[in-house]
């Protein structure tokens, strides 16, 4: 692929950070664990840091670490997105803090919380 095998085809961190998290997403909806695991960790490993995407990361890890038996490991990153996420939301009402930054990467760490919970169980 175009990013390189470890993501040393992008030009900076975070790009790299964001193309490894666009090719972990794929491998996830493609329900394939371990590249998902692969490309998630490659994310995870950049010096961006940037909380909506690390959660997002998160998200797809733990879904994966659950496809493959890692229950435990799954239930705890699963555990420690949604408290990430229910720092700029409130569950209860649905309302989205007033300052938040970048609105629509917490949105899509809303959309996996969602989609992880109903696989693992929330």
């Amino acid at each position: 692929n175009a990013v390189g095998a470890e993501a040393r085809n992008v030009p900076n961190a975070g790009q790299a950070a964001w193309h490894c998290y666009s090719l972990a997403m794929w491998y996830h909806r493609r329900s394939d664990p371990a590249q998902t695991i692969r490309w998630g960790k490659l994310s995870q490993r950049s010096d961006m840091q940037w909380q909506p995407r690390e959660v997002c990361v998160s998200l797809l890890l733990a879904m994966a670490r659950h496809r493959t038996g890692e229950t435990e490991e799954a239930r705890k990153l699963l555990a420690d997105a949604a408290k990430l996420v229910g720092a700029v939301m409130d569950p209860s009402t649905g309302k989205w803090s007033d300052n938040l930054d970048a609105w629509v990467d917490w949105m899509n760490a809303h959309i996996l919380l969602t989609e992880a919970e109903a696989m693992i169980g929330g």
